[in-house]
């Protein structure tokens, strides 16, 4: 995503902001939806695995956590909300 794009916000919109947050926990617990992110992109996320605390240290130290649950609410948007609004093909 490039500078100046933008992700989707609903700060103005409460109940769009439950529902899309609930709808990125339902992807984000489906394994089929995380094994077809791994696919796509070559990312298993982190909360996908058993991860020691000296591990889940390091990837919040090297911003390895917030860099795939970007690449995943992306994908998430792109493949699975429907919605496109950065008018790149999707993946996967």
């Amino acid at each position: 995503m490039s500078q100046n794009e933008e992700r989707i916000a609903y700060a103005d919109n409460p109940v769009m902001a439950i529902a899309f947050a609930g709808f990125l926990r339902w992807v984000a617990s489906e394994p089929g939806a995380l094994d077809a992110f791994e696919h796509a992109t070559g990312i298993r996320p982190f909360w996908a695995e058993r991860r020691t605390p000296l591990e889940q240290m390091i990837d919040k130290a090297t911003d390895r956590e917030r860099q795939q649950i970007d690449a995943f609410v992306d994908w998430a948007v792109a493949n699975i909300w429907g919605d496109n609004p950065w008018g790149k093909e999707a993946h996967g």
